[in-house]
């Protein structure tokens, strides 16, 4: 499949120091540009695995998909960024955090476990907390009710894997906000594939991982 070089309009309210930022922007270009010949045009997840780069491919509900980059990791956590300067902070498959779309994931805080984070089984009931910019609610909770559905066959562009599909339903009751998120993990509960909210106001993100991260 090929996928459009550009990635999401929207500013960047500042997750990097503006150094640390100007060189992975160049990096992001210097790495389209190989695989386009600089002509700006789509270019192919698997070239773009061949990059020395830690990449995911990125689509916001019905938008064009994008390559997504490593920029910088903070203990677990990894900090992506876009080409158009959106970040996305995940932990162990999860979005944790988003920077850069119109309404954000400020903050997401486990409590108690979590089968994402810990890779662990997934089943019972878990809950979190997260802050968002929409009305600038915080504290919000999230109740969270897992299933794992069995083995699928996931097409990594180019790499077939079968993983086992995790199902989230999960819950907002301070404003009645039901969404579903779904994993794609493998046996070491890697996730490979995911589909997840960050906002009551915006489309899933959907994101494959094209080359990982090795720390």
């Amino acid at each position: 499949m090929v996928i459009s070089r550009r990635a999401f309009l929207a500013p960047l309210s500042g997750l990097m120091l503006s150094g640390c930022l100007s060189d992975n922007l160049q990096r992001l270009g210097r790495a389209s540009e190989i695989i386009t010949g600089n002509s700006g045009q789509a270019y192919d997840p698997q070239q773009a695995r061949q990059l020395p780069y830690a990449s995911m491919d990125v689509k916001l509900g019905i938008s064009m998909q994008s390559l997504v980059i490593l920029a910088s990791v903070e203990g677990e956590t990894l900090h992506w960024l876009t080409a158009d300067k959106v970040t996305l902070s995940t932990r162990q498959g999860r979005v944790m955090a988003t920077s850069g779309f119109p309404e954000d994931l400020l903050k997401t805080l486990p409590w108690g476990d979590d089968p994402i984070l810990q890779r662990s089984p997934a089943r019972g009931q878990t809950l979190r907390q997260i802050d968002l910019h929409y009305r600038s609610l915080y504290g919000l909770v999230v109740e969270s009710d897992w299933e794992e559905q069995g083995l699928e066959t996931v097409d990594t562009y180019g790499e077939v894997r079968t993983l086992n599909k995790v199902v989230e339903r999960c819950r907002c009751r301070r404003f009645d906000w039901d969404f579903e998120n779904t994993f794609w993990r493998d046996q070491r509960g890697f996730v490979w594939h995911s589909v997840q909210y960050f906002s009551p106001t915006a489309p899933p993100l959907q994101m494959r991982i094209l080359k990982p991260y090795q720390g």
